[in-house]
């Protein structure tokens, strides 16, 4: 499982990144819908989102000398690990995954342990899950806030 990876790593994201902002600025329907299709555009082409994610101490303690380790090494547990996705809570008590395009996104908030997903594992785990609203992408500046609908429109185009 490869856990880290150079902070200047975009994830060819960049262009999902410029789209979000527009529509922050515009607030128009298109805007959106442009950063919907580029979503889709970027699945195509294996995409992935930065997932937070909860680990317990007992997965840090069987990875070992984690001040050893270096931004893009390969980490190996002796153990199947088991992570839980981090989640937002909205002002009306719902929960919603959260995930971030570029670790720039993933820095604005607060330090977690993360891992690199493909984006349409993470839009069909947020769906499935019925417990969760969807999902927020880049929740600290210009989010995206994907619905259940909004979720399935997207993974049915994709």
């Amino acid at each position: 499982m490869t856990v880290l990876r150079h902070a200047k790593d975009s994830f060819g994201n960049e262009e999902l990144v410029a789209a979000m902002a527009a529509a922050h600025q515009d607030s128009g329907r298109e805007s959106f819908i442009r950063v919907l299709d580029l979503i889709v555009k970027r699945i195509a082409e294996q995409g992935e989102f930065i997932l937070p994610v909860q680990l317990s101490q007992s997965a840090f303690d069987m990875l070992g000398d984690l001040n050893k380790v270096k931004a893009g090494d390969t980490l190996q547990a002796a153990e199947e690990i088991r992570m839980k996705p981090q989640t937002i809570i909205d002002n009306n008590g719902r929960l919603w995954y959260v995930v971030f395009t570029d670790h720039n996104e993933a820095c604005k908030g607060e330090a977690s342990s993360s891992i690199n997903q493909p984006m349409k594992d993470i839009l069909e785990t947020a769906l499935a899950a019925e417990d969760k609203e969807g999902l927020i992408i880049n929740p600290w500046e210009n989010p995206i806030v994907l619905d259940k609908s909004m979720l399935k429109m997207v993974l049915d185009a994709s």
